[in-house]
């Protein structure tokens, strides 16, 4: 069997000028990671988002069942000042 010499070096020459298989799937590889990378990224500050809206959510929470219990409180005293001055009135 003959080997075709301008054959073989035309197709070489064809070969090597094109990107090669190998450089393509490395590259969409590395763009896919990148890609996935980013993603994950992404994923980690808007847990990390969602964690620090929580943790702020409870924290108005907790600000409201105080100023709601020191309002009942007021509320309590109110009520007893009230008393008292129909108490006086009647006195009076």
């Amino acid at each position: 069997m003959r080997i075709n010499k301008p054959f073989v070096f035309a197709s070489a020459a064809i070969f090597l000028s094109v990107p090669s298989l190998w450089d393509y799937n490395r590259e969409r590889y590395l763009l896919v990671k990148d890609s996935h990378t980013a993603m994950l990224n992404e994923e980690a500050r808007l847990k990390q988002r969602k964690s620090d809206l929580s943790h702020e959510i409870n924290d108005l929470h907790s600000r409201l069942y105080q100023k709601q219990r020191h309002l009942d409180a007021v509320n309590a005293r109110l009520a007893v000042v009230q008393s008292s001055l129909k108490d006086l009135e009647r006195q009076m």
